[in-house]
C-alpha cells in the first residue's frame, strides 16, 4: 500500500485533472514479459528453470509518487526515520509530509502533459515544498516525524554536528 492515496490529491487538484495527467498511461500500454532461463549443472544435465515473474510495472501516478517520496526522504533522512514515517497509515500520517509528497508528485507529473503548460501554482507549491524541506533538514523547522531510535551500541549514530574553523587571518606589520 502506498503512503499517498487518491483522496490526498483532492485538496490540491481535482480527480479529473489528475486523470488527465496520468492519461498517457493508456496510450502506451506495456505488456509484462516472462523470461525463461536454462540453468546448466556441472553434470551437463540441462534443467529448465524459470525466474520468478517480474514485479508488476507501476502506473505513471505510482511512479511519480515513489519518486516524490524518495526526493522528500533525501532531504529528511538525515534527521528522521523516513521508513517509519512512510509506514504510517490513515490519520497517523503527518499532514505536512502528505501535502509535501503530493506537491512533489504533482510537480513530477506535470511535465508529462507539456512542460510549457505547467501551471504557476504547481511551480510555486513545489518551490515552497523544497524550501520547507531544506528548513527541516537544517533543523529550523521541526515536524512531528519519527526520529531514529537510539542504538545502545552506537549512541552517537544519526546525530548531526557542526564543524569548521575560524577564518584565516593574515597579520602584516
Amino acid at each position: 500500500m502506498s503512503f499517498i492515496t487518491l483522496a490526498d490529491y483532492k485538496s490540491q487538484i481535482s480527480l479529473r485533472d489528475l486523470e488527465a495527467l496520468t492519461a498517457l498511461e493508456e496510450e502506451f500500454p506495456t505488456e509484462p514479459t516472462t523470461v525463461e532461463v536454462v540453468l546448466v549443472d556441472d553434470e551437463d544435465d540441462p534443467e529448465p528453470a524459470t525466474e520468478p515473474a517480474p514485479a508488476p510495472e507501476l502506473s505513471i501516478r505510482e511512479t511519480a509518487e515513489s519518486n516524490a517520496m524518495e526526493e522528500v526522504a533525501s532531504y529528511l533522512r538525515g534527521r528522521f526515520d523516513m521508513d517509519a514515517a512512510y509506514a504510517m497509515i490513515g490519520q497517523a500520517r503527518n499532514k505536512q509530509l502528505v501535502s509535501i509528497v503530493v506537491d512533489v508528485a504533482l510537480w513530477n507529473l506535470s511535465p508529462k502533459v507539456a512542460f510549457a503548460n505547467v501551471s504557476e501554482v504547481r511551480q510555486i507549491r513545489y518551490e515552497a515544498a523544497i524550501k520547507w524541506l531544506k528548513l527541516a533538514e537544517q533543523g529550523k523547522s521541526n515536524p512531528s516525524l519519527p526520529r531514529y531510535a537510539l542504538d545502545p551500541e552506537r549512541p552517537q549514530a544519526h546525530r548531526r554536528f557542526r564543524y569548521g574553523s575560524e577564518p584565516v587571518r593574515s597579520q602584516s606589520f
